[in-house]
């Protein structure tokens, strides 16, 4: 594995992890009532965990290709 594929695939990593810290910050945060009867939650949270989800799923897939791409091109040496 070459030292890009390793970094792309620590990134990869590094944005699941995010998804999941924003999913526990969304559960421990809670949700309230307010007087008026108006919702107060961290909403944004779960968005942006989808999104982290999304990104770490490109990156892994492009860290594949390129391990792919680069075993392909060693074993035609």
């Amino acid at each position: 594995m070459t030292k890009k594929t390793k970094i792309i695939s620590w990134i990869s990593v590094a944005f699941l992890v995010f998804a999941a810290a924003c999913v526990i910050a969304f559960n421990l945060i809670g949700s309230t009532v307010d007087t008026d009867g108006m919702v107060q939650e961290p909403f944004f949270l779960l968005p942006l965990a989808v999104l982290f989800v999304l990104i770490s799923l490109i990156t892994g897939l492009i860290a594949i290709f390129h391990h792919l791409k680069h075993k392909k091109q060693s074993a035609e040496k």
